[in-house]
């Protein structure tokens, strides 16, 4: 403490003043909870006497890290851990009152505590944030099945009882409170006591609460009593916090909050209407006027409401700090973030001192120009002038941010001209039920005259090519499946962008629409990116935090399949339109697949085998991909071709359990559909037997069993998760494989009979103006299969093969995935061409063509005749035809 202060303080008729020069107890708000203990068993009296000793040294220890120039934040958190110290000692103090104490079941631990019951610290408590003078805003539940307290003596009875204990003992029997409590944050206050069970608490918060819950109950945390019990009621609590679906709804429940909390202010409300106009400093009510602690609060609640249930990072409670990670979400801007930081300190410290004239809940700037220099000294500026000027300059600032947050998504938008386009009677009738005010979809009033230009904007934005009555159709269809509220019309209405990214998949179809239909939330994933569709398609595997922050299984379930769903669909919608080209749309969809699988076995492992072995180190099974997933080659709606494989050393039992949750995740169907199909058919027992292979039974099988086709199967695989010694080990099998000598003839006879009942059961003619891509003679499964064959001919691996595959079976190939891409991203495939120049013109430059039919049918007739060449029809059957042919393991030759 500074020489100048000491001298002000001791002319200044402060109450504190003396206080800060008594360290007589030598208590420090940084030392350990154990210390403030020792101090307090030396001390003689009541619990509450000794609290209220205790806590005249708290504040002097207070002061003295305020005026010493301490780091603010630091300091309450100190403070804030401190009361926490005082409500849970005074907790126990009131379980061991003999009046209560005979109530518990059994003996009370060595430290006092009773199971089951817990406080929850709300406001600037919860937020680790307290000032000098708060009140601590409480609310507490008991576990009815862990509370030692029999139930016919009225578990909610004992425990209000045992808080209102608590509270007089935090009251003190005269003066000032140790701790103002307030319960009135509880659940229905005016009908409820103290405490509730858990289950009543969580029924309530989910089926029953106001909006505004939410505001109070993200800063909530346990505080006293059963903290593990009260962590895991919070975790049961996520699902009302922090929702999936961005919920821009909060920004009008927080700014009307603000509005009631004006409003029901008497002196805040007639201070709004006079003297407040942001340019002076009397009577500022540093909280809740314009400008004031409460609006950069609200700022960064409510884009943590928004975005927390996304982005776990943002769950916390302390403001500063959320402020900090909005900035590095890129949710604010680092200018904004940094001075709206430095704005909530600055008034935090005037808060701090205003309080510290009388240790009162003061708010206001003091009149007195005494009072004023005071509190100028004591938040750290030189004078109150510069004070003065700091505020309005920051009031301002922070206003004008909690304005363009808090704005009204309503535009006055240039209705377009759609009066050229002619609908049915149908689509007539929708449209004007849309004008009407959407009133089918349980939009508010007060929405509906945010969207009056919203329906002829969604017209206008109608792609050229499409038919608008179908269109009209397909997106009204949209609108019914979307959440009631209008929450995503009105971003619509606001956001130009977002009503197009919305309205061309749902119009044009194919597969970004069928997950919208399904899920209408992975719409969510375009607001958050705000048009950039590029950007990190595929998932880091660090956002499993964002999985397994849920509350159970099915829920991380569900979230898994959120996760999965959205980054298909920004994929397909960024191909759709041009954002990406075919290789980088593969390889996202490849990229994202092997993620699910690295995910899903987290998931699986902490769900079921926790302690057993880590997915890093030392899981069970490497997973072996083939077909479509081993060439990197995915496409929307692809299946998942597995092999699971082992160690020699792993045991199969835990490696079979493990592989078959890892299944039953990734493709049992839930809400938001499934994550994968898998296919594990292509292992040598097929749809028999256990799911794991050890790589010596592979090897050995490969070796010795297997027929050609299972060879032909094996050109594209590798592995996707598991161990590099795995890895390694496949390799070498695969590579004994590939280079093993083998029959020429049998080689040609297995390839022609594999052929022939190719062409019988699967094999189909292209049928005249369809775009038949995978099952025509020549199309793409025959192409690959002729890949295939020659990559087991010459011992290549097919990653190899280009540099010596034909020129027309690469181009073939080339075009045939593109082609499968586009009409499986479309939802055109095997489908009449409606639209032909929407085809073409997704095609690469270097496959631009005037007739796309011509084409494929010279591609196709090129690939025919590449088999008859290279698949040579054998001799020396030794009076045998080739459909008698029997396959069999293959036979290597010396």
């Amino acid at each position: 403490m500074t020489s100048q202060i000491q001298s002000l303080l001791k002319n200044h008729d402060w109450p504190l003043g003396a206080l800060l020069l008594d360290a007589s107890l030598g208590f420090d708000l940084a030392s350990h909870e154990a210390e403030w203990h020792d101090i307090y068993s030396g001390l003689k009296g009541s619990p509450s006497e000794r609290l209220k000793t205790l806590k005249l040294a708290a504040m002097s220890a207070f002061w003295r890290e305020t005026l010493a120039g301490d780091n603010r934040s630091k300091t309450g958190k100190n403070w804030s851990r401190y009361a926490d110290w005082c409500l849970e000692t005074a907790l126990k103090e009131a379980w061991h009152l003999p009046a209560n104490r005979r109530f518990i079941k059994g003996e009370l631990t060595p430290e006092g505590a009773v199971p089951g019951l817990f406080v929850l610290g709300l406001g600037k408590l919860g937020g680790h944030d307290l000032n000098f003078s708060s009140d601590v805003d409480l609310i507490a539940f008991f576990d009815a099945e862990t509370l030692p307290v029999q139930e016919n003596d009225g578990r909610g009875y004992v425990t209000a009882r045992v808080l209102r204990d608590m509270g007089k003992i935090l009251g003190s029997a005269s003066g000032e409170p140790i701790w103002r409590v307030d319960w009135r944050l509880r659940p229905d206050p005016s009908v409820t006591d103290l405490s509730m069970s858990t289950e009543a608490g969580l029924s309530y918060f989910h089926f029953q609460s106001e909006p505004w819950r939410r505001l109070a109950m993200m800063k909530a945390r346990p505080v006293a009593g059963d903290i593990a019990a009260g962590a895991h009621f919070m975790n049961d609590l996520k699902p009302f916090l922090w929702r999936k679906s961005l919920d821009f709804r909060m920004i009008d429940e927080i700014a009307e909050l603000k509005s009631r909390i004006r409003n029901e202010n008497p002196d805040i409300a007639e201070h709004s209407t006079t003297s407040d106009d942001l340019i002076t400093v009397d009577g500022f009510h540093i909280k809740l006027d314009r400008g004031g602690i409460r609006e950069i609060e609200f700022i960064a609640n409510a884009l943590q409401l928004i975005w927390g249930g996304r982005q776990p990072q943002l769950r916390v409670t302390h403001t500063e700090t959320a402020l900090n990670l909005l900035d590095g979400a890129q949710l604010l801007k680092s200018t904004a973030s940094q001075r709206l930081t430095q704005a909530y300190n600055q008034f935090r410290r005037l808060e701090n001192a205003v309080q510290g004239l009388s240790n009162q809940q003061e708010y206001r700037v003091p009149k007195l120009e005494g009072d004023r220099q005071l509190v100028a000294k004591l938040a750290g500026f030189g004078s109150w002038s510069a004070a003065a000027k700091y505020i309005v300059s920051e009031r301002q600032f922070v206003h004008d941010a909690f304005q363009d947050l808090f704005k009204s998504a309503e535009t006055e938008a240039v209705v377009p001209n759609t009066s050229v386009l002619k609908l049915n009677k149908d689509s007539q009738l929708i449209v004007d039920e849309w004008r009407s005010g959407f009133n089918r979809l349980g939009i508010t009033s007060e929405t509906k005259a945010s969207l009056r230009y919203l329906p002829d904007a969604i017209l206008a934005a109608l792609p050229k090519s499409s038919n608008p009555d179908v269109a009209v159709v397909a997106l009204d269809q949209f609108f019914k499946k979307l959440p009631p509220g209008g929450q995503y019309l009105s971003l619509m209405a606001a956001q130009p962008q977002f009503l197009a990214d919305i309205v061309e998949p749902t119009v044009t179809g194919g597969w970004a629409a069928r997950l919208m239909s399904q899920t209408p939330h992975v719409a969510d994933s375009l607001i958050e990116r705000r048009g950039d569709l590029v950007s990190n398609i595929v998932p880091k595997l660090e956002e499993i935090a964002f999985l397994e922050s849920e509350r159970d299984y099915e829920a991380r379930l569900e979230a898994f399949r959120a996760l999965v769903n959205e980054r298909v669909f920004l994929t397909c919608l960024a191909f759709q339109r041009g954002a990406i080209d075919h290789l980088t749309a593969t390889k996202s969809l490849t990229g994202i697949a092997e993620i699910a699988l690295a995910i899903g076995c987290r998931l699986v492992a902490n769900e079921y085998f926790k302690g057993q072995f880590s997915v890093e180190t030392d899981m069970p099974i490497a997973i072996l991909a083939m077909g479509k997933f081993g060439l990197s080659e995915l496409t929307p709606g692809s299946d998942l071709d597995l092999v699971y494989l082992a160690k020699e050393e792993t045991d199969l039992d835990t490696a079979d359990r493990f592989a078959r949750r890892l299944s039953t995740a990734l493709g049992t169907k839930m809400r938001g559909g499934v994550v994968y199909e898998i296919d594990t058919r292509l292992r040598p027992s097929g749809n028999a037997g256990p799911p794991v292979l050890r790589l010596s039974s592979m090897q050995k099988h490969q070796m010795e069993r297997a027929n050609t086709w299972e060879h032909l199967a094996l050109v594209p695989s590798r592995i996707v998760y598991g161990g590099q010694e795995i890895a390694r080990a496949f390799h070498d099998i695969k590579t004994k494989v590939l280079n093993r000598p083998r029959s020429p003839h049998q080689a040609a006879c297995d390839a022609h009979k594999m052929l022939a009942r190719l062409r019988e059961h699967r094999i189909k003619p292209a049928g005249k103006g369809i775009l038949s891509i995978k099952l025509r003679p020549g199309g793409l499964m025959e192409a690959e299969y002729l890949a295939a064959y020659l990559s087991l001919l010459s011992g290549h691996s097919l990653y190899e093969l280009p540099q010596t595959m034909p020129q027309a079976l690469s181009e073939s190939l080339s075009l045939w995935r593109h082609l499968q891409l586009i009409a499986r991203t479309l939802g055109i495939e095997d489908q009449p061409i409606h639209n032909f120049e929407n085809v073409v013109s997704r095609l690469p430059a270097s496959l631009q063509m005037n007739n796309l039919f011509e084409t494929m049918n010279a591609r196709a007739d090129a690939v025919v005749a590449l088999i008859d060449e290279k698949i040579i029809k054998p001799s020396g059957l030794k009076g045998k035809t080739l459909e008698a042919w029997e396959e069999g393991p293959v036979v290597n030759i010396s």
